[in-house]
């Protein structure tokens, strides 16, 4: 990857298969991405409110906040030091966060495994999700 650009076609698919990957209430995917340069937005969509079940908006804000855990994890995989910011610009209440790729990165093991788990979240249907282990041996 360019160390000028973040956002060529196979970095841009990358972080889209992320994002939608990332769990979120009823499985609506509440969130629209934002193509900068060095950045992505995330805005909190408004179209699809399930008002009976998420009143408050909580649920869709969470979910909000998992696609940003997963753009921020794919960010990093693709070799960026990211900097995100929460609610960067209070007259857009809907802009969820700015992610920003400031200079090349090393991902840590620990955002390595994180980022190669993101495939393997199920959703059940039920509200819950399930997502498989191995089998380990249990502590003596």
């Amino acid at each position: 990857m360019s160390s000028h650009v973040l956002l060529g076609a196979g970095e841009v698919r990358l972080m889209f298969q992320a994002v939608t990957q990332a769990p979120s209430v009823h499985n609506i995917q509440p969130w629209v991405l934002e193509l900068h340069e060095r950045s992505v937005q995330v805005f909190e969509r408004w179209d699809d409110a399930i008002p009976r079940h998420d009143p408050k908006d909580r649920d869709r804000l969470i979910s909000c906040g998992a696609a940003v855990t997963n753009l921020e994890l794919a960010v990093r995989h693709l070799g960026w030091e990211t900097t995100t910011t929460p609610f960067p610009d209070h007259g857009h209440p809907d802009l969820v966060a700015s992610v920003t790729a400031v200079r090349p990165y090393v991902p840590t093991s620990s955002e390595r495994d994180l980022y190669r788990a993101i495939p393997y979240r199920v959703a059940t249907g039920s509200g819950s999700m399930v997502i498989p282990c191995r089998k380990t041996r249990s502590a003596p």
